[in-house]
């Protein structure tokens, strides 16, 4: 069975370990979710709820990136350092995620923040997945091949207003 990779890029150890947490809360299972950040920045969760490759990270400019989760598995992962960004690019598009999506994942991870991968299994694993990113206020979101940057707020109008008084 084909897996539905929902990718987001978060900007801090702190968001990245929300991100988790309302993951779990949400009833995602660990053996589906995948982390990929520099070695210097790993979110606790990370160390916590999924299993970190064993060995070298993978380098990326002055970075050493790890994986955790599913990803840390894949055979694109064990790339020589010519292969880097290319093997992380490939890494993601093994995944699921659409070639531009995953070069412009590759340079969150340069800026030195961290991904988060969820491997759904179907839509409401996606759909679920897809929220807690966009309800935790991180980007851009990649879903295989759609990429959404710039998380949309609700209208003020749509808020609930305080009764006025007569």
């Amino acid at each position: 069975m084909n897996s539905i990779a929902i990718v987001v890029s978060a900007s801090s150890r702190l968001l990245a370990d929300i991100i988790l947490i309302r993951l779990r809360r949400a009833g995602i299972d660990c053996k589906k979710i995948s982390a990929l950040f520099p070695t210097r920045s790993a979110p606790n969760t990370v160390g916590c709820w999924l299993p970190v490759a064993q060995g070298p990270g993978i380098r990326l400019g002055d970075e050493t990136i790890d994986c955790a989760g599913p990803l840390r598995k894949d055979p694109a992962r064990t790339g020589g350092p010519a292969d880097i960004p290319y093997g992380i690019v490939e890494l993601l598009t093994r995944a699921g995620v659409e070639a531009m999506g995953a070069h412009i994942l590759v340079e969150q991870l340069e800026q030195g923040r961290i991904l988060l991968c969820v491997h759904a299994t179907n839509e409401v694993e996606a759909s679920i997945a897809w929220h807690v990113f966009h309800h935790s206020g991180a980007e851009p979101i990649v879903m295989g091949s759609m990429l959404s940057h710039g998380v949309r707020r609700e209208p003020h109008h749509v808020l609930p207003r305080a009764p006025v008084a007569a």
